[in-house]
């Protein structure tokens, strides 16, 4: 009888102790969780100011595109303008 009481008391203990590395366990789990949902918040918020970041640059890279076709088309006036200025003037003028 005394056999199966120290038995059954060695039983729990080493329950308990098992139930205790459990609980440390749990615990190291649940902080490895809270850590990798927070690499995917920053990984997301990262995602979401690239591509601001892509989309601004695309309409920047539009309005650059833009200014240098005004600046080109401006460039093409001021040298007919001058070509014709530089032409002597027709018979008929004077």
């Amino acid at each position: 009888m005394w056999k199966d009481l120290l038995a059954l008391v060695q039983q729990v203990v080493t329950l308990a102790k098992d139930m205790e590395r459990m609980r440390e366990d749990n615990k190291e789990t649940k902080q490895q969780l809270l850590n990798l949902t927070l690499q995917v918040q920053r990984l997301s918020d990262e995602l979401v100011m690239n591509k601001q970041y892509l989309s601004d640059q695309i309409i920047l890279g539009k309005y650059q595109q833009q200014a240098a076709h005004d600046n080109l088309k401006l460039q093409l006036e001021v040298d007919q303008l001058k070509f014709k200025a530089a032409l002597p003037p027709g018979k008929g003028e004077s």
